[in-house]
């Protein structure tokens, strides 16, 4: 494959096609740079997955590295390089460790010395202390880095040591017109309070507390628990609602396409995440004008508790339990903080984050 006229060659590279914040922005990314200026490639490296399609609804070239096809991990990236080879790209565009990792030493490697950007998507507090220091030794080197939060901003400062200069808040942004619909339904209108959660079933997510909180509500509630995703916790998740008594009460939908339809039918948004950057799935539901309940890896920064959403502590039960409550007694206030909410996602705008990552494309190919 050849370069396409005079036009940047942007590569981004994330691990694996799945519906994960990261992945499904690059998958949008995809669909809405300037082909009249960009020639851009998106790359799993590391192994197909379930969100291909919609990363082929774009314009941009879809490569997969697949370990599995080209026999290994080693295989995978003799198999990328050469892809990155053909093209030349001039901006190598890495999310998540393993992309950045091979992000980092395919631009040491390359002729061409292609500008290597990297965007950091979580606070990654949890993270072993390897990983960590993977990301303390190569960030530095990057030409720029992007945090999706003042939160994850200050974190790879701090933490992994980018200086201040490379590093380059741009907020996550949402496609809105996806949401507008979802607003129309007034939330907390029947007497049932639906409440969902909606993200991979893993740790991260906090999914544990949730079930616990909503287990600890009192008999005069009523209320039904949706559960969307496929994660390594499903069973334990599943076995922890039959102990405490609510297995009646929780649908397990895994991964599902019509997230709109499905918001809308929502009155309360809990995401009780433990590590966040700027969550898709918050943003998507404050512009859904739901009521949405999370943490401050989840909100904060971006929600004014009581005004536009509530925050309660991570890992804190006791406090979502309080919070439900507290909107089952007040639905006006709820609401009326779903309105607020619906205005304040409404201006999180996917057109407004690619604005700025193409401005800082052009910051550094020198082009205006």
């Amino acid at each position: 494959m050849s370069r396409i006229g005079d036009k940047t060659v942007v590569v981004h590279i994330i691990p694996k096609f799945v519906f994960g914040g990261a992945e499904r922005l690059v998958a949008q990314y995809g669909q809405l740079y300037d082909s009249s200026e960009f020639d851009v490639h998106i790359i799993a490296c590391v192994e197909d997955g379930p969100l291909r399609s919609e990363v082929e609804q774009g314009s941009a070239h879809v490569f997969v590295a697949s370990r599995h096809t080209y026999g290994g991990r080693w295989g995978a990236w003799r198999a990328m390089k050469q892809y990155l080879d053909s093209i030349s790209p001039d901006i190598i565009h890495t999310h998540l460790l393993t992309s950045d990792v091979l992000g980092w030493i395919y631009r040491s490697r390359a002729s061409n010395r292609p500008i290597w950007i990297s965007t950091q998507h979580n606070v990654e507090d949890t993270r072993p202390w390897l990983h960590k220091r993977i990301w303390r030794t190569i960030l530095p080197t990057a030409d720029a880095v992007i945090a999706v939060a003042p939160r994850v901003e200050t974190f790879t400062r701090t933490v992994f040591g980018v200086p201040q200069k490379k590093i380059f808040c741009i907020l996550n942004g949402i496609p809105v017109s996806m949401w507008m619909a979802a607003a129309n339904v007034v939330p907390c209108t029947a007497p049932r309070l639906r409440i969902g959660t909606i993200g991979r079933l893993e740790l991260q997510k906090g999914h544990t507390y949730a079930l616990e909180a909503l287990a600890k509500l009192p008999e005069s509630i009523q209320w039904e628990y949706h559960v969307y995703g496929e994660g390594s916790l499903e069973s334990s998740l599943k076995m922890q609602a039959a102990t405490l008594g609510i297995t009646d009460r929780v649908q397990w939908h895994g991964a599902v396409p019509d997230m709109p339809d499905r918001i809308a039918a929502l009155d309360i948004v809990l995401q009780p995440s433990l590590f966040e950057g700027l969550s898709l799935v918050v943003l998507e539901s404050l512009a859904a004008g739901r009521v949405v309940v999370t943490t401050p890896a989840g909100g904060e920064g971006v929600i004014t508790h009581g005004v536009d959403g509530y925050i309660v502590p991570d890992t804190d039960a006791r406090a979502i339990t309080s919070v439900v409550q507290h909107i089952a007694a007040h639905r006006d206030e709820a609401q009326s903080v779903a309105r607020a909410a619906h205005t304040l996602g409404a201006s999180c705008t996917i057109d407004r984050n690619m604005q700025e990552i193409e401005s800082l494309y052009r910051t550094y190919t020198k082009r205006t």
